[in-house]
This record gives C-alpha cells, sequence and structure tokens, in this order.
C-alpha cells in the first residue's frame, strides 16, 4: 500500500489532478529543475471523481511526459494536490525525447539539471517532444489524445 501525504511543495512523486473536459487528469511529478519546471508525466486514465489513494495505485499507464510550470500551477489552485507518491520504476529516468525548430528534429536526452544534449541518430515520430506547456495546453492535449506523432 502507498501511503500519500500532502506535498507542501512540488518534488518528486508530486501527485495531483487537473479537470478537463474528459473529468480529473491525473499528473505525477518526476523531476524538477529550476530552468524548465517540473518534468510530469500524465496518466491514461481519467477520472470522473477526484482521484483516490486507491486510483493512484492502480495506474499503470502513462502518456508521454511535459515540462510544466507546475510551481506555478499549484500557486494559483490550477491543480488539486493528492499527495507525495513513490514514482514507478520506469518513470525514474528520463526518457529520450526529441527537440529541435522547425522540422528539424533531434534525438535529445535531458541532463539532471533540465538541460537537453542532442544524441547521434534519428529522431522518430514516438519519442516525446522536450516541450513546455501550460495549464490550458495540457487541457487541450489530453482531451484530444495528443500523442507526439501528432506533431511530426
Amino acid at each position: 500500500k502507498t501511503e500519500t501525504t500532502l506535498a507542501p511543495r512540488v518534488q518528486p512523486g508530486y501527485a495531483f489532478s487537473i479537470v478537463c473536459d474528459l473529468g480529473f487528469a491525473v499528473g505525477l511529478t518526476t523531476h524538477v529543475t529550476p530552468r524548465m519546471g517540473s518534468f510530469v508525466w500524465m496518466a491514461e486514465p481519467v477520472f470522473d471523481e477526484v482521484p483516490t489513494e486507491v486510483d493512484l495505485n492502480a495506474i499503470s499507464a502513462w502518456r508521454c511526459p511535459v515540462w510544466l510550470p507546475l510551481g506555478a500551477m499549484v500557486r494559483r489552485k490550477l491543480v488539486i494536490p493528492l499527495g507525495l507518491v513513490p514514482i514507478p520504476p520506469p518513470l525514474r529516468s528520463y526518457p529520450v525525447m526529441r527537440g529541435g525548430l522547425g522540422h528539424q528534429w533531434n534525438r535529445v536526452a535531458i541532463g539532471e539539471d533540465g538541460t537537453s544534449t542532442i544524441l547521434p541518430g534519428e529522431a522518430e515520430p514516438s519519442l516525446p517532444i522536450d516541450q513546455i506547456v501550460n495549464d490550458t495546453r495540457l487541457k487541450e492535449m489530453l482531451v484530444v489524445g495528443w500523442r507526439p506523432q501528432d506533431y511530426w
């Protein structure tokens, strides 16, 4: 059993919910950097009510991650804090992502400080995009079922 506690500040393991047109979406912060903000994975399931500890423990599928200004979102009460939870092992490291401008995509590795380094090899449409989104864009992405390959 995972024990959640109210998270006093955004930190790795900070779980939250954001209300969108589909219901209550769940996010999990895995990294926080001063430069980029919070690295957040959004859960696949969306709930009809504020998710409980049982709901959080049952989540096994995650959408592609994004960077969020989560600290500001918390201060503005745009999210519902759910507590601190253990980060699932597959989410503990940054994934290889893609970044770049225009139509020139690169494979990138994210450092612990949030900086990205170009990696050799071709970027693929399914790689998560190294991008910062705000609460409005995040909700839009959730509602339309957005995936990285939608922007290639």
